[in-house]
């Protein structure tokens, strides 16, 4: 008698354990988008970016001001009337200062952990999976630096040519696109280490973004997808992209207002027209959004997809994880996405705050 009670129970656990994993793949879910804070500034942004730690940090061209999830200031730089240069990496700040050549590394919270002074002409900066990159140019030529724990340059990749992008993991793992001329024409050389260094050449062709996809190395050019494996090289035609995203297992493109989607072979397995006005591609929460300056769709091939406006003024706006950032009438307001079961439309208009609602001074 206890033994099938035992397996009822069970029975009935199961039950509801596959019920809620249909419900959570299957439901057609709401999106509403909150209201969180809105904060009065006194200049006018330049930039707004969300660190990979949810740090949200603020530039107006003097001042960089770092905030946490409630807006609340956790730290401020203030470099006014020195015409520093801003640069931001997955969890960093990085501010040239011309004058002196160096580059100032700050983290997420604000704090300056290291510089380095610059040889040639800074063209970029970044972090990249923590290492710090320096993009310099030269007489002839071009150098891609890392930075050490100790303030000094370790040259990465050094070319006469022109370096067009680079994916850094680590100093023995990383690729390098550069740009040269060839006899009637140009071509793009993607170089690797991966424990060995190798080149790849693709001509009359332009790098426009590489990357690491599933242990492979990925670049997307303004004619073809291609997906390189050792000596195996797998390609697709595609048109001039807007955007690009790789994913765990997926790559997803967008072009002329069309979101199509390659697997590990880069066969097409999904393609659709997006009634929307929109240009770049980002993952949030392990889901797709695509948008474009005023407007964005969530989950864009799914049947959960739902659109949401901006607000029509906006300048800037900045997504993060589940964070919608937008700038207008020198006000900084933060919005968060939420999942809801009960459905009661998919268009989103981006609520109002109300005066004195959720503000910050």
């Amino acid at each position: 008698m206890r033994n099938k009670q035992i397996r009822r129970l069970l029975l009935l656990f199961i039950i509801i354990i596959a019920m809620a994993i249909f419900l959570k793949r299957n439901w057609n879910w709401v999106y509403t988008i909150e209201p969180e804070w809105q904060k009065n500034v006194e200049y006018d942004l330049d930039e707004i970016h969300i660190l990979s730690s949810n740090r949200m940090v603020l530039w107006d061209g003097d001042t960089l001001e770092f905030l946490d999830k409630k807006g609340e200031t956790v730290e401020t730089v203030d470099r006014t009337g020195e015409g520093q240069v801003a640069y931001f990496g997955d969890s960093k700040v990085l501010l040239f200062d011309g004058d002196l050549r160096k580059v100032t590394v700050f983290d997420e919270e604000g704090v300056e952990e290291i510089s380095y002074t610059v040889e040639g002409e800074l063209f970029a900066a970044t972090e990249q999976n923590g290492n710090v990159l320096l993009h310099v140019k030269k007489e002839k030529g071009e150098i891609l630096y890392l930075g050490d724990r100790s303030g000094g340059l370790e040259i990465l990749f050094e070319t006469d040519h022109n370096i067009l992008d680079y994916e850094v993991e680590n100093s023995n793992s990383f690729i390098v696109s550069e740009l040269s001329n060839e006899a009637g024409g140009y071509k793009t050389t993607l170089y690797k280490n991966t424990g060995e260094f190798e080149k790849e050449e693709f001509s009359r062709e332009v790098s426009m973004e590489i990357g690491f996809f599933e242990g492979k190395e990925v670049m997307v050019t303004e004619k073809n997808l291609y997906l390189i494996d050792g000596e195996e090289i797998q390609s697709v035609e595609i048109p001039l992209m807007s955007d690009v995203y790789f994913g765990k297992s997926k790559i997803y493109l967008l072009h002329s207002g069309i979101l199509t989607i390659y697997n590990k072979k880069l066969e097409e397995i999904e393609n659709e027209a997006i009634a929307a006005n929109v240009n770049q591609i980002e993952n949030m929460e392990n889901s797709i959004y695509v948008h474009g300056n005023n407007e964005g769709i969530g989950n864009p091939l799914s049947p959960r997809a739902f659109h949401f406006r901006l607000e029509e003024n906006a300048k800037i706006w900045e997504m993060g994880d589940n964070i919608l950032m937008t700038f207008s009438d020198r006000k900084v307001k933060a919005y968060t996405f939420h999942k809801k079961m009960w459905n009661h439309g998919k268009e989103i208009q981006l609520p109002r705050f109300k005066e004195g609602e959720n503000k910050i001074d």
